[in-house]
């Protein structure tokens, strides 16, 4: 909801329980106002063309409301408690911590943690510690870092973003504006940043994992084989005749062709199964976990049915599709050995008829 400043009630409260941006009518003579307001996200100066594009990450932040986790450490409970504070009125999933050691223990049960506020001068394991801990496994892209220097102390500042950290907010905090401003904007560096690397994983069609990620998150999974913790198949899908549904029915048939058995592969393999767009109208299979290596077969015959038998349109025309499969159940020393092993295989089932599996 956007509304005019004009339109907040008595108290600071505005209308309604939706997140609200206040679009004021020129200086923001009652920020502080606005910030004690249970609903209100953000304020912007005025409707200026210019300020167009602040409003519209301001309703992108929404998105992120119960979702996004932040870590707060600092070993004085009211310190967490001013930050908790403002980042659940914005709808933030607050974590705290007392000092390094719990932050990690948290950074390792929680994922979704997208910030870190750290204080400096902490037990067990300081914020220098802290800091060191996390950049040896993530870079200031992908999990940000404020640091929270004493006012009181020289240099601390500096120590922080040498050590690491994105940013600083001196303690206490001269302004809670100033507070809130400088931790959005951290947040929204930081989702711009995952927001790139998920597109860079991702198939622009289907929305399925590309080649390259493919190899990242299935090499991980056949070391897992290797070491014999898990059995594991790779299996190769290609379309069947797809140059003549093309020719007969247009590009835009074909496209829906390829992302209606994306829908269908991904609808019907398990979590632990990786799934990628290789090209064209060829997908790869890492099935993992699975009780037998001829499982895969079973679960790929499945498959192959069910795309058989699926009707698909476009525009005026309604038309089916079938693919071939070839799945490799042989352990290899090397992934690569079994994504072309399966390849041969769909070559021979693409050449001994089609709309087959051959293993």
């Amino acid at each position: 909801m956007i509304i005019n400043q004009r339109l907040l009630g008595p108290g600071g409260h505005a209308f309604g329980t939706l997140p609200v941006i206040v679009v004021s009518d020129g200086l923001p003579v009652e920020a502080s106002l606005m910030l004690r307001a249970e609903n209100v996200l953000d304020y912007v100066m005025d409707y200026a063309t210019h300020n167009h594009g602040q409003i519209v990450s301001l309703l992108r932040r929404v998105q992120f409301q119960g979702i996004m986790k932040i870590l707060v450490v600092d070993s004085e409970s009211t310190i967490r408690n001013l930050f908790c504070n403002l980042l659940k009125k914005h709808g933030f999933h607050v974590l705290q911590a007392k000092n390094g050691r719990e932050a990690l223990e948290m950074l390792e049960e929680n994922t979704e943690i997208r910030l870190v506020l750290t204080d400096m001068d902490m037990p067990f394991i300081n914020g220098a510690a802290l800091i060191n801990a996390i950049r040896a496994k993530y870079s200031k892209q992908q999990l940000p870092i404020i640091g929270l220097a004493d006012d009181h102390i020289d240099g601390v500042a500096v120590q922080f973003l040498r050590l690491g950290a994105n940013d600083v907010i001196s303690m206490p905090p001269k302004s809670l504006f100033e507070l809130q401003v400088r931790v959005m904007q951290n947040i929204e560096l930081a989702e711009a940043f995952h927001e790139i690397l998920e597109l860079s994983r991702k198939d622009f069609l289907t929305g399925l994992f590309n080649r390259r990620y493919f190899y990242e998150t299935a090499s991980t999974i056949f070391a897992q084989m290797r070491r014999g913790r898990i059995k594991v198949a790779v299996a190769m899908v290609d379309i069947d005749n797809f140059k003549k549904v093309n020719d007969t029915y247009g590009h835009g048939a074909g496209d829906n062709a390829i992302i209606d058995t994306a829908r269908m592969l991904k609808a019907n393999l398990r979590d632990t199964d990786v799934l990628a767009r290789f090209g064209g109208e060829e997908f790869c299979i890492l099935l993992a976990g699975l009780e037998s290596a001829a499982d895969a077969v079973l679960v790929m015959e499945r498959l192959v049915k069910k795309i058989s038998e699926n009707q698909l349109s476009h525009e005026e025309h309604e038309f089916k599709i079938t693919v071939s499969c070839g799945v490799c159940l042989q352990p290899m020393e090397q992934l690569e050995a079994m994504i072309q092993e399966s390849d041969r295989l769909l070559y021979v089932a693409k050449t001994t008829g089609k709309n087959r599996v051959v293993s």
